[in-house]
């Protein structure tokens, strides 16, 4: 009987367990921000860094993957806060292969744990821009949100507003088993 229990508990608190990586959902300390890195960035070398954003381009090299992510702000669990503030972008350089054609798409929301490693200037159309390169230690793509809507939620039922003008006093799908 203790070893039924035990069991029991062991399954309920592997449900508590995160996916997310320790180093994703923990920030280091100090936490250096983008504008810091690239206006430092050999002070700032080697240090390490959990910055998101949303995935802009991929680009597979020979021995690694390069992530072109525009940088938001993070919430106290490194998810990327989806507004329209940006913080600048940054390049990730991750071991291996990642697809881009269908996981890690442009639009995706990543969050990168890594080491400040150099600075690259590239162009963005005709102007040049400053890219601090992170060494991936770790990163985690989040999944999709979509915001359901049931369109037939507010029709029903004697509050609705066909009831309220009169129309359909007891609702739009009385009788028919449509509204709760």
């Amino acid at each position: 009987m203790k070893a039924f229990t035990f069991l029991i508990v062991v399954f309920f608190l592997s449900g508590c367990a995160s996916r997310i990586p320790q180093n994703i959902s923990q920030a280091p300390t100090p936490n250096l921000e983008l504008s810091e890195v690239i206006a430092q960035t050999d002070t700032h070398k080697g240090q390490p860094v959990r910055w998101g954003g949303i995935i802009l381009e991929v680009a597979n090299r020979v021995n690694d993957t390069e992530i072109e992510i525009l940088a938001k702000k993070v919430d106290s669990s490194g998810k990327p806060f989806y507004d329209n503030v940006t913080q600048g972008r940054f390049l990730a350089r991750v071991d291996g292969f990642v697809d881009p054609a269908t996981i890690y798409t442009r639009g995706r929301m990543m969050t990168i744990y890594g080491l400040v490693d150099s600075v690259l200037t590239r162009a963005i159309g005709e102007k040049p821009y400053v890219y601090p390169v992170i060494k991936a230690q770790a990163f985690y793509l989040w999944p999709y949100e979509s915001e359901y809507y049931d369109p037939d939620y507010y029709n029903c039922g004697p509050f609705s507003m066909t009831a309220v003008a009169g129309i359909y006093p007891y609702g739009y799908s009385f009788g028919y088993g449509r509204c709760f």
